[in-house]
């Protein structure tokens, strides 16, 4: 398990289901038949995706599945289906359930910095599947979790969030040397497959980092883990970390397949400079020819330069000047987070206590935990989204004023093709702030509600408390206004995050619109026919090479790339069974449209091998 998908709250509820003795841990015996492996792998993976729910995104699942799979077919056990599939949960986490079901929350494609750093969280859980660790560590626990699944049949609600199968195997705890094997097969196959194998220790490292500045988002992260700077080290000793000429040909061979031909010859040329004898010479020769071909640039006269710089310093002004007010308002907001936080902690205590009673099988209370513990997941999620909103909106800050200062470097040296972009950049970074000035209002109504959903489940928690410990004097009465409580607590909270999520779409669509300008950007001056770009481009979105390249000529890379990704999602869904169809009802995707916090994670990688291969030819 790569790291803990149980927010906090909810595995101190765990822990006092665990001490009231409702999973007692029976001998096991030392294997598990591929075909209970099956079932078992089935049951988890129903409850985590009834736990979390699905990200049914057809695009950006797709592309998870095609860095997946290739890493689980060189993993060395391919007797096991491996399925790649994105939690909706903003932490950055992932997990792998018994027989091959493997997710990954979208927090951490959002987290990730590229498709190398991706290939090494799936490959650690890939890792964990091909060693077999769930099932050694189940074996322990099967029957227990058996006897609760006979036990839930009893009654209407499942132990969902807590103290179910999914919850089992939260709490699993690999062993050291498990964690330690799952890195160096994720390593190793990640290399295999042609991806940099020293993106793995600085994943690691950058987690730890920012694991130190925000707590909140990673609070649940190495539960189960050893410590972040121990594995660094572990990692980078393997042989998969090194710079070696081996290495560099098989990230020059994974590169030139994923169409990034100039980090490729870089590669190569770091493999002929190690070891001249590789053969990466011949490699490195019939590639000069396919790599970005650039345009010059045409000279731009002094009062155009002068014109194009004056917009720009008043649009960094202007940038300057809103994102105080954004940081500002955030420390409003960030009481209305502290007061929930801490109103979610004392209602996680009462829970917690109401847990060591369940063991009673009282139909009335045991009905109410269920609905409370689904609604400290509702309560998670919610906090998670507004960590989220907050978090993209100081992207689009950081993106808007990276690519004003690419521009005035630009025009300042004389390109004239730059100092065109100006004008329309101004006005995309105006409509862009507009847009997110315009959520400040909703932002802080949502704050707000979260503040009141949480008062709202800690005056149920703490109902639920009294009914256990006044059981005599709880009449009817009271258990119909205990059972009002929960279902208004429940309520609130699933509001709540059918709001935060309607905030992170309206955010995250000016994130999607500054990624297209930042890669508009760094397309400055290459040939949008170069035959690379197109490759690029369809590896992300699943459009044909032939159709990027005509997208990309026919309308230039700004509506290009727009009318790229529509046309993505309108086949993806075209392809979609009746059944998947069904499921995204309601939702963007079901007319075709993307959905913009998952384009972003599409986009975001697309630029960041955009710039690279740019800043290889130059």
């Amino acid at each position: 398990m790569w790291v803990n998908p149980i927010p906090l709250a909810n595995r101190r509820l765990f822990v006092g289901i665990a001490c009231a003795g409702i999973l007692a841990i029976p001998p096991a015996r030392a294997d598990i038949s591929g075909d209970l492996e099956r079932e078992l792998g089935k049951a988890v993976s129903r409850e985590l995706e009834n736990t979390y729910g699905l990200v049914r995104d057809p695009v950006l699942t797709n592309y998870v599945e095609s860095v997946g799979s290739r890493l689980g077919a060189v993993s060395g056990r391919t007797g096991v289906p491996y399925v790649f599939k994105v939690l909706d949960s903003d932490d950055v986490n992932a997990t792998a359930a018994p027989y091959g079901h493997i997710y990954i929350n979208r927090g951490t494609l959002t987290f990730v910095k590229s498709e190398d750093e991706l290939a090494a969280v799936l490959g650690h859980e890939v890792g964990h599947v091909a060693g077999k660790h769930s099932i050694k560590q189940f074996n322990a626990q099967l029957i227990s979790m058996l006897m609760l699944a006979g036990f839930r049949s009893l009654k209407s609600d499942t132990l969902t969030s807590v103290g179910g199968l999914a919850g089992g195997l939260a709490m699993l705890k690999f062993s050291r040397d498990e964690e330690n094997d799952a890195d160096r097969r994720g390593l190793k196959n990640a290399v295999a497959t042609g991806y940099d194998g020293r993106k793995m220790a600085d994943f690691l490292s950058r987690l730890g980092d920012e694991e130190k500045s925000k707590p909140t988002k990673f609070e649940t992260y190495f539960l189960t883990h050893p410590p972040i700077p121990e594995r660094v080290r572990r990692v980078s000793e393997e042989a998969g970390s090194k710079e070696t000429a081996n290495n560099a040909v098989a990230l020059g061979d994974g590169q030139v397949a994923r169409g990034l031909i100039g980090q490729a010859i870089l590669s190569y040329k770091r493999a002929v400079a190690l070891n001249p004898q590789c053969g990466a010479d011949v490699k490195l020769a019939s590639l000069l020819d396919k790599r970005f071909q650039m345009v010059p640039a045409q000279r731009l006269a002094a009062s155009e330069k002068a014109a194009a710089l004056s917009k720009l310093l008043e649009l960094d002004r202007m940038i300057g000047e809103n994102r105080s007010q954004w940081n500002r308002v955030d420390g409003k907001w960030a009481q209305h987070r502290k007061s929930a936080e801490q109103t979610l902690e004392t209602a996680a205590q009462s829970l917690t206590e109401a847990g060591r009673y369940i063991g009673r099988y009282d139909t009335v209370q045991f009905k109410q935990f269920n609905r409370l513990a689904q609604s400290f997941e509702n309560a998670a999620k919610f906090n998670a989204q507004l960590r989220g909103v907050r978090d993209t909106a100081d992207a689009v800050f950081q993106e808007m004023t990276s690519i004003r200062n690419i521009l005035a470097q630009s025009v300042d040296s004389g390109d004239a093709e730059a100092a065109k972009l100006v004008g329309p950049f101004v006005q995309h970074c105006d409509a862009n702030i507009r847009a997110l000035n315009a959520e400040m209002a909703p932002i802080e109504r949502a704050h707000v509600d979260a503040e009141r959903g949480a008062r709202a489940l800690r005056i149920a928690s703490d109902s639920l408390v009294n009914s256990y410990k006044m059981p005599l004097g709880f009449t009817g009465g009271n258990f119909e206004i205990m059972d009002m409580q929960v279902i208004s607590a429940g309520n609130d909270m699933k509001n709540n995050v059918q709001d935060g999520q309607k905030l992170i779409s309206r955010v995250s669509e000016t994130r999607m619109d500054s990624l297209v300008e930042r890669t508009v950007v760094d397309l400055l001056h290459v040939d949008l026919q170069t035959p690379a770009l197109s490759r690029i481009v369809s590896r992300y979105f699943g459009v044909e090479p032939n159709e990027v390249s005509q997208q990309l000529n026919r309308q230039g890379p700004d509506a290009g790339l727009r009318s790229i990704v529509e046309v993505a999602y309108t086949q993806a869904y075209s392809k979609l069974t009746e059944k998947d169809k069904a499921k995204t009802k309601g939702s963007a995707i079901e007319s075709g449209k993307p959905a913009a916090e998952n384009v972003t994670i599409l986009l975001q990688l697309l630029s960041k091998d955009v710039e690279n291969e740019v800043r290889a030819v130059r």
